[in-house]
């Protein structure tokens, strides 16, 4: 995460460890950059993250909770390998006026490789 993201990764990446160690609908934020704030909880098992005042690219935030998303999701399947990948989706629907930010949802499409 640093490596890839300098500026942001670290923080991005303690945010989601304290809100893994934390009780269901705890939330924790952070700053990043740029006066960026985002506050992440974790609400019936699915993990809840909202960005205000960004400078930052929203997709850049999304990567960034996609990526560990992706690399540390455990196999569904008992034997094999499996290759998520994760789909970032807008809503715009929910905008409730030009000043509002949109929703996203972060989805993972979960191929299997069959053993040799």
């Amino acid at each position: 995460m640093r490596q890839t993201w300098p500026s942001t990764g670290e923080h991005i990446i303690q945010l989601v460890k304290d809100v893994v160690r934390s009780e269901n609908d705890h939330k924790h934020t952070c700053t990043l950059a740029g006066n960026t704030e985002l506050t992440a909880w974790i609400h019936r098992s699915e993990f809840m993250v909202e960005v205000r005042r960004t400078n930052c690219s929203l997709a850049e935030i999304g990567e960034q909770l996609a990526w560990p998303g992706a690399a540390l999701r455990s196999s569904p399947y008992e034997h094999g390998v499996a290759f998520p990948t994760p789909c970032i989706n807008l809503d715009t629907a929910t905008q409730r006026s030009i000043s509002a930010t949109g929703f996203c949802k972060i989805d993972f499409a979960i191929e299997r490789e069959e053993a040799c």
